[in-house]
């Protein structure tokens, strides 16, 4: 236990019980890589999380090991959407913060050229600004798709290397997410500001070099994959 924290009885063994039914106390003793993240959530449900955070499995329950794995799974979507899905969530995160698209990297230089790189950055940051507006709408959703999770997929993902859980997410739940997603991207980048933002940035780029104009753009389907990518890197 950390010094000075009381364990709180009860929860601790039966969750211990769960994990260790489910085969992942070796992996633990062994230091085999697993999300971080994830590893966190497991130490903080099997000592007893203030709150109600974390709710104590029987290890008698024949289910038990599937559900402690959705406990930690659903503690660890639950952190990364509550940091990435408020002001500067994506922005101030070099880890998952939004670029501009490939797509306008050209006219990002041109205007960077010519000491009008503040355009490129509001545009930038009007993307990330939607990405955070529109991720707390997905929460209900995702959750979801972890308490469909099978016993082994869930293992799969415990046992696995750090971005195991990145992978079975972008396998099993992208598409069905951005399907779902993108319409709530479109409308928080309404509310963001972005149609205003590029048109001030094509506005100078062409006016400097029109052959930097890129071609047709789909920024809500870009924003809607990068925040999602986001979310799955966390």
């Amino acid at each position: 236990p950390i010094p000075g924290q009381k364990r709180r009885t009860g929860q601790a063994p039966a969750c211990a019980a769960a994990v260790h039914a489910a085969g992942f106390v070796p992996c633990f003793i062994t230091m085999n890589p697993v999300p971080a993240l994830l590893l966190s959530c497991l130490l903080t449900a099997c000592a007893g999380a203030p709150n109600g955070q974390a709710r104590a499995v029987p290890a008698t329950d024949p289910d038990a090991p599937a559900q402690a794995i959705r406990q930690v799974l659903t503690q660890s979507a639950d952190t990364a959407v509550n940091r990435l899905g408020r002001v500067d969530g994506y922005w101030t995160n070099p880890r998952v913060r939004i670029p501009l698209p490939e797509e306008l990297r050209r006219a990002e230089k041109v205007l960077r050229r010519y000491g009008l790189e503040r355009h490129a950055e509001n545009l930038a940051m009007s993307l990330n600004r939607s990405a955070e507006m529109a991720l707390p709408v997905a929460k209900p959703v995702l959750l979801a798709m972890i308490r469909d999770l099978s016993l082994d997929d869930a293992a799969d993902i415990v046992r696995g290397n750090d971005d195991a859980a990145t992978r079975y997410f972008r396998a099993h739940a992208d598409a069905a997410l951005r399907a779902w997603f993108k319409p709530v991207v479109a409308e928080a980048m309404a509310r963001a500001n972005v149609t205003s933002a590029y048109k001030h940035f094509m506005k100078k780029v062409v006016y400097l070099e029109k052959a930097a104009r890129p071609g047709r753009l789909d920024l809500d389907a870009y924003v809607t994959q990068a925040a999602l990518d986001g979310l799955y890197l966390l």
